[in-house]
């Protein structure tokens, strides 16, 4: 059985991504604008606001997932979203990089629905133009000692992260697979969460409230993306499927279906902890065992789990009930999401 995921309230997201889009997208531009001519040119065309001439298009960018997390963290202490955009810039800022680099280091070819930003420019200046990003996100809260140090933290434990995954196969351990996920993903939407609460002047449990909710946020997150990687519509991720398990990458619907007791565990194990080039047929195969372990169900059902559980951590915080709607709305966007 092929897993189809609940279509997200696109409504209900409505009004908070695209406010994280108007009020960060003006600053991403003034970073991207003080780049070197040849960094800029990639830089613009990887984060969907140029061409790759430099001219600037309608915007491809992402889902703007982590700027409004800051500024809905902010809200949620009381303050106006517009005292968090510079949190807001560096965390998108961090983001970018991110995806930067991970195309290069595993050699995918699409981002957005587009050639990469290495294929265009060639490797050597991708690298270049993402420490140029990595640095301008450190630069952008300047002044602010405190957002600023979050923010460093994130990235020391997102490349630890990304570090562990390029040297990890395929483990039976939901343990080890939080352990990464945490730092890949988890790390940055937590920091977004504190971020956001730190520029808000909120006190520490607040703050401390925050980034436990982008912890699960992380874990949720990171368990969606595995599953779009399997069964996800490439024309609407942007990427091809399979890549993951190509790359024999700790993802956790393969976890969970050598974790299930019966024969998909056999040839799962048979097929992916084996020193062999999976082919289309192995990857059809892999799909096929993991449709029989159910692992497609567990994987979106643990995203649901953790995505309660952020809300039930915000729930604990004083805050206008339109702000807690907010909040549900972009959860359920985020683990409804098709791309």
């Amino acid at each position: 059985m092929v897993m189809t995921a609940l279509q997200p309230d696109h409504e209900a997201a409505a009004g908070i991504l695209p406010l994280a889009a108007a009020l960060t997208t003006p600053a991403i531009f003034r970073v991207i604008g003080g780049l070197h001519p040849r960094l800029r040119a990639v830089a613009g065309y990887h984060c969907g606001l140029a061409d790759r001439h430099g001219v600037p298009m309608a915007a491809r960018r992402g889902k703007m997932l982590r700027p409004a997390l800051v500024l809905l963290a902010a809200r949620t202490v009381g303050s106006a979203p517009e005292r968090a955009v510079a949190g807001a810039a560096a965390v998108q800022l961090v983001h970018e990089f991110s995806l930067l680099h991970d195309d290069i280091m595993d050699s995918d070819p699409e981002r957005r629905g587009r050639l990469a930003a290495w294929r265009v420019f060639g490797t050597s200046t991708a690298l270049l133009a993402g420490n140029a990003l990595l640095a301008s996100a450190v630069t952008v809260l300047d002044g602010l000692p405190a957002a600023q140090s979050e923010l460093t933290v994130a990235m020391s434990r997102l490349c630890w992260g990304q570090a562990e995954d390029l040297h990890t196969g395929p483990e039976p351990s939901v343990t080890h697979w939080e352990h990464l996920a945490a730092a890949k993903s988890g790390a940055l939407l937590a920091a977004s969460c504190r971020i956001g609460g730190i520029l808000a002047d909120a006190d520490r449990s607040a703050i401390a409230e925050l980034g436990r909710a982008g912890a699960h946020l992380g874990l949720a997150f990171q368990a969606i993306d595995d599953w779009l990687g399997i069964w996800g519509d490439p024309a609407a991720t942007g990427k091809p499927v399979g890549t993951d398990i190509a790359a024999r990458r700790l993802c956790l619907p393969v976890v969970f279906g050598l974790a299930d007791p019966g024969p998909a565990a056999e040839l799962l194990t048979e097929l992916l902890l084996v020193e062999s080039v999976p082919t289309l047929s192995d990857f059809a195969a892999v799909v096929a065992a993991l449709d029989l372990s159910h692992a497609g169900e567990s994987t979106l059902a643990y995203a649901r789990r953790h995505a309660a559980s952020a809300l039930d951590c915000l729930s604990t915080l004083p805050m206008p009930s339109a702000v807690l709607a907010e909040w549900a709305e972009l959860i359920r966007f985020l683990t409804a999401r098709t791309a």
